[in-house]
């Protein structure tokens, strides 16, 4: 998958790539909308994303070089394994989850919910600017996605 754009390696990837990396996501991943408010904003704004936390600094190490976004060391706990973290947001969280969307299982409501986010978000963008502001839609979305985990506003 080197050398390809981001797009690209989303179109490309293989099914059995996409199948491992759905297990991923159900078993040891989250899939959230993240609502975050500015610091002069009155409306929040909102945004996918996919993180995955586990020991194997392999696996977040391949998943940070072939999508992007970014790697956290998290503070380690007395008698525990050293734990990362890989996030990833925005439209490459968006592409990323269409790519394993059909072997998701566990999640796969959670990732159908935030596609349908995504979509909304989309066609939001293609609007003039004053007819954008479509909040009443996000927080729908936000709240359905909450209530298939313990996601909070903080990530």
């Amino acid at each position: 998958m080197d050398g390809l754009s981001s797009a690209m390696k989303y179109k490309n990837m293989n099914k059995t790539i996409s199948a491992y990396l759905a297990g991923i996501i159900d078993g040891e991943g989250s899939i959230c909308i993240v609502r975050k408010f500015g610091p002069r904003s009155k409306n929040p704004s909102f945004l996918i994303r996919i993180s995955v936390g586990m020991s194997c600094l392999q696996i977040i190490e391949f998943l940070q070089e072939n999508f992007r976004g970014s790697i956290h060391k998290e503070k380690k706990k007395l008698n525990r394994k050293q734990m990362y973290r890989w996030n990833i947001q925005g439209n490459k969280a968006a592409n990323f989850l269409e790519a394993i969307r059909p072997f998701l299982i566990e999640k796969k409501e959670k990732a159908k919910i935030a596609m349908e986010f995504y979509g909304l978000h989309t066609k939001m963008l293609k609007l003039p600017v004053k007819e954008r502001n479509n909040l009443r839609k996000k927080e729908e979305k936000y709240k359905q996605i909450i209530q298939y985990g313990n996601q909070t506003d903080k990530f």
